[in-house]
């Protein structure tokens, strides 16, 4: 419903952070009017094939405690793993903090998670969807540590990389492409040690 929603700006807003029409019609991204936050973007939060809530992305003002909210706000979503259908079809798989990276990560044909709670926030039953799994962890500079600290969990279980950009990794691979991406895995990932 809310892709329907869509004017040529809003389009161009999703086109500013780095998503194609495909990418856009595939995550069923959107716009609405919410009730509290005005004018919103929307990124549909799926969950075993089934709608569990609406991530927004604020417009209309700075929030300090920042610019994401939950549409409907009572549903506290601990346990969804954003983008988690390719799951089924993928063994390498990256993880983001933030859907959007994971969007623009899918754009260039490669499979990406993040938690709908931020890098700060791991579900203990992630550990055994991700069981067996090439992993590489991309987080923006400076949330090493939630990488590191979430690499040394899912070792246990699961091949970890930990890949430490210069840049947000959706900034990365727009600016260098996909191939300069995975080129520079290659060169400087590292084991989830530390």
């Amino acid at each position: 419903y809310f892709e329907k929603q869509m004017t040529a700006a809003d389009r161009d807003w999703w086109h500013a952070r780095g998503l194609d029409e495909r990418t856009i019609a595939h995550f069923h991204n959107g716009v609405c009017h919410h009730e509290l936050y005005g004018r919103c973007y929307t990124i549909p939060l799926l969950s075993g094939g089934k709608l569990r809530n609406i991530k927004l992305r604020l417009t209309d003002r700075a929030e300090r405690f920042g610019r994401y909210r939950l549409f409907y706000r009572d549903q506290y979503l601990h346990d969804v793993l954003f983008n988690e259908n390719v799951l089924a079809t993928e063994e390498k798989i990256y993880l983001v903090a933030g859907e959007i990276k994971a969007e623009v990560m899918a754009r260039f044909a490669l499979a990406a998670l993040s938690g709908v709670n931020g890098c700060q926030h791991w579900y203990f039953g992630w550990d055994e969807l991700l069981r067996g799994r090439n992993i590489c962890l991309v987080f923006d500079p400076g949330e090493e540590e939630h990488a590191f600290r979430i690499g040394r969990r899912l070792r246990r279980n699961s091949r970890v990389r930990i890949l430490q950009l210069p840049h947000k990794p959706d900034d990365f691979i727009l600016k260098y492409g996909r191939a300069v991406f995975l080129e520079y895995e290659k060169l400087y990932s590292m084991e989830a040690t530390r």
